[in-house]
């Protein structure tokens, strides 16, 4: 039995289907490509930029204000602002800030928090870390913790602000337990 070709009004409407299927998805991928490039960060990913900045250029007291009820239960801010005047000193005028990215979790109880993966390229080398966000009653986002690791970092530049850290470390652990 030998195959007909196609009728020509019904080969006009396969290639109609064809065209407009074609359309269709290329209308969906610029959707989507669109969308990403124009979703800007996250609103936790501003706020943890936002605390970044601020612990860079010395400014304890604006980094502080960005932070959870516990944390500052068992941060003072005396203790923040010297360890964002260590980290301004190590930094320099010329840090750039990169948020590399987030990611949100739901933890038991059900409180939404991010990790905001960051780097900061500074007068003496590299900062990097991850900032943990919670998010609060308002819809806003909190700093809840935070890390710093200096790779590559002569160990003398950094010294006073690891040690900062290191007795920070101590004293939360001390003010949690009792």
């Amino acid at each position: 039995m030998a195959l007909r070709p196609p009728r020509p009004r019904r080969a006009r409407r396969l290639v109609r289907v064809a065209l407009a299927t074609g359309a269709a998805t290329l209308v969906a991928v610029v959707a989507v490509i669109a969308f990403s490039l124009t979703r800007g960060p996250r609103p936790e990913e501003q706020v943890a930029e936002r605390f970044l900045t601020a612990l860079l250029q010395g400014e304890g007291g604006a980094a502080y204000a960005l932070t959870t009820p516990e944390y500052r239960a068992v941060v003072f801010e005396r203790d923040l602002d010297a360890i964002a005047d260590a980290l301004a000193d190590v930094a320099g005028t010329g840090a750039a800030l990169t948020i590399l990215g987030s990611e949100r979790t739901v933890p038991e109880p059900v409180t939404p928090e991010s990790l905001v993966g960051y780097q900061a390229i500074t007068d003496v080398g590299r900062i990097e870390g991850v900032v943990t966000l919670e998010q609060q009653p308002d819809d806003g986002w909190a700093v809840r913790e935070v890390s710093h690791r200096f790779p590559g970092a002569d160990p003398e530049d950094v010294a006073e602000v690891q040690e900062l850290l290191r007795r920070l470390n101590q004293q939360v652990t001390q003010r949690v337990s009792g």
